[in-house]
């Protein structure tokens, strides 16, 4: 469910769904809702037009939800955030290696980082769903606290989340 291009009370009913079915699982799982993470990718680099669509966002989810909130925006695309971890790579799959022409950059404004990713990492093919395993593996070497290079929109995800976790 797009957030970003919605307005009004399209947006209103979009965040009321995602905060309904937090809810559900909440109750199904018989446990307190404490904090709400709404991912969504900017599919634009962190321009001018970055801060204020983030601000729209984070807004209406704040002010619709009956608990914390965090937007992890990710600009360009989630794969710039990944590319902020680039020894991650070969620990999902050997035949990896980040090129040095994407590491240490400021990968938010990176185009296309899914597809560099695909045409450039090696084999096999980069797919969408090794994602999570590339920041699981990104988490669990302690990369995570020292990312190489930057992304604004990480940073903001990032000082938001640690700002939940202290409420």
């Amino acid at each position: 469910m797009r957030l970003k291009t919605a307005t009004g009370d399209n947006l209103t009913k979009r965040i009321a769904t995602i905060v309904n079915k937090a809810k559900g699982r909440a109750v199904r799982d018989r446990a307190r809702l404490s904090g709400i993470i709404v991912h969504e990718d900017l599919d634009a680099p962190t321009g001018p037009g970055y801060a204020a669509v983030r601000s729209r966002l984070a807004d209406a989810l704040a002010k619709h939800s009956p608990c914390g909130t965090v937007l992890a925006l990710a600009a360009e695309e989630t794969e710039a955030w990944l590319l902020l971890f680039p020894d991650a790579f070969p620990t999902v799959h050997s035949g990896w290696s980040v090129p040095s022409r994407l590491r240490g950059k400021n990968t938010g404004t990176i185009k296309n980082p899914k597809e560099l990713l695909r045409s450039r990492l090696g084999t096999p093919l980069y797919r969408e769903t090794e994602g999570p395993d590339i920041m699981g593996e990104a988490q669990r070497a302690g990369l995570i606290a020292n990312p190489v290079g930057g992304n604004r929109s990480y940073t903001d995800f990032v000082t938001d989340l640690g700002n939940l976790a202290a409420d």
